[in-house]
């Protein structure tokens, strides 16, 4: 039995961040890479009918993510080479792993903690993992030195990391607390 229209939907909804991050690893530039995303997404919409459930659709988003994203980097020959067949592979088993997780406990500490910045340093972080811009880049985007803006970025790291540390328990030496 296909899996349904809606359920298909959910699950690009609910799997979006991993397939982006999994095509991220491919392809380096986010804007093709959201290109490959709502490619991939149109596709699974059209193709519901030869798609049999949650598991099969998320090995049929990477397998066609994986395609598109190594076509898409060789057309568009941007920062990095395509991976080749070999490495690939390796990714897909790898990234395999968390196809039946949802958003792991870390992840959802992150969403948190981001939500908690102020708005300067929820803009420094999009721009610099959602937009893929260099230190350098961020530093003209904002108009500021490379040094204060790498400094910025080092101080909402660390805010981050102190703040999920908090969330999940975890000791500065990576140690559980509340286990």
């Amino acid at each position: 039995m296909a899996i349904s229209p809606d359920e298909l939907v959910q699950v690009l909804i609910e799997e979006r961040v991993k397939l982006m991050a999994y095509i991220r690893s491919i392809v380096p530039d986010y804007h093709i890479a959201e290109d490959v995303f709502q490619e991939i997404s149109i596709l699974a919409v059209r193709k519901a009918d030869e798609i049999n459930d949650q598991s099969h659709l998320m090995a049929w988003l990477r397998l066609s993510a994986r395609h598109r994203s190594i076509n898409a980097s060789k057309k568009n020959n941007r920062r990095g080479l395509p991976l080749d067949e070999e490495l690939a592979t390796k990714l897909d088993d790898a990234w395999s792993a968390y196809d039946e997780k949802h958003l792991s406990e870390e992840g959802e500490a992150l969403e948190r903690c981001i939500g908690q910045l102020t708005a300067n340093a929820k803009r420094l972080v999009h721009l610099r993992y959602s937009e893929g811009m260099t230190g350098e880049q961020l530093a003209k985007q904002l108009n500021r030195p490379t040094t204060s803006t790498y400094v910025m970025l080092s101080r909402v790291h660390a805010t981050l990391r102190k703040c999920i540390q908090d969330r999940l328990g975890i000791s500065p030496r990576g140690r559980r607390t509340n286990a």
